[in-house]
């Protein structure tokens, strides 16, 4: 029997799915509205998770699977111990025809008593390259990396690289992997690195919440 799955992470990367789920069919794309993203997890790792938030909307891609593709995504994402099954109606549009249909589908959601956390560069690496691949505009993830790096309690940092000075947790420059520098620079590299032009790049950055507004 064939089912709707809904995905916001590391599964909107086509190869990793492609591997994990073998028979799993993209047929269309989404959103799910007054939720947001968030990177939580535990000492092994942090995960992109979804929580309920006024206002704000998480894009998903559709995916068509099978009973034993399931078993293999309950598999990966640790279910029912570390992310559970919640079942919703949806809109979507068909990636082939563009047109609308409405259905349920199943998304995994992390439990909610689990902390936030800073993801691994490899991580953000494949949810990027599958936020690229469905045409997602990467602001809504890239608004998650920087929810835990935002905090006004920490001191004020010069950034090496634009000569800004930023509070927060510091990201890694993916020029050495070694020198901290601020969200913003750090973000504008991981754009860099997808190959988004200039000016693309300067109109997310511009979206996303900086620590001053807050």
């Amino acid at each position: 029997m064939s089912k709707y799955y809904l995905a916001y992470g590391s599964n909107l990367n086509i190869k990793q799915m492609a591997y994990r789920c073998p028979t799993a069919v993209p047929v269309g794309i989404a959103v799910i509205k007054n939720y947001r993203l968030k990177f939580k997890g535990s000492k092994t790792g942090s995960y992109l998770t979804i929580e309920k938030a006024k206002g704000y909307e998480v894009p998903v891609a559709v995916w068509k699977v099978k009973d034993e593709d399931e078993l293999h995504l309950d598999c990966y994402e640790g279910y029912p111990t570390f992310y559970y099954k919640k079942e919703i109606e949806i809109d979507f549009i068909s990636i082939k025809r563009k047109l609308p249909h409405h259905a349920k589908a199943f998304v995994y959601i992390m439990h909610e008593d689990r902390k936030l956390g800073i993801p691994t560069k490899h991580y953000i690496d494949v949810c990027l390259e599958g936020y690229k691949a469905f045409g997602f505009n990467p602001v809504r993830l890239l608004e998650a990396i920087n929810q835990r790096r935002m905090s006004k309690m920490e001191t004020t940092k010069i950034c090496p690289k634009c000569g800004k000075a930023y509070r927060g947790h510091p990201a890694i420059s993916r020029v050495d992997n070694e020198t901290p520098i601020c969200p913003e620079c750090g973000t504008r590299e991981a754009l860099e690195g997808l190959g988004i032009p200039p000016e693309e790049i300067e109109n997310i950055i511009h979206t996303i919440p900086k620590v001053e507004d807050k």
